[in-house]
């Protein structure tokens, strides 16, 4: 008998914080993109929502949005179908 470690962990409970953090030098997206940061985060967010990582709820949380918003950033991100 093979051990499953797909199954074991969809099975576990167990719930666990990931923190990353991508260091760019400040002239990577200049003085033309100053809402760089935060359009990375929303980015990095759908796409983890995207590949099942994180549920809606989640990500609505910590964006500070609405179901409503938070599906129309994903369209916009393309990680949404229409």
């Amino acid at each position: 008998m093979r051990f499953d470690i797909k199954k074991a962990i969809a099975e576990s409970r167990v719930k666990f914080t990931m923190e990353t953090k991508i260091d760019l030098p400040a002239d990577v997206f200049g003085a033309q993109f100053p809402q760089a940061d935060s359009a990375v985060r929303v980015l990095a967010i759908v796409d983890l929502v995207r590949a099942k990582c994180l549920r809606e709820r989640e990500a609505q949380e910590m964006l500070g949005v609405q179901r409503w918003e938070l599906i129309e950033r994903m369209r916009e991100a393309g990680t949404k179908r229409e």
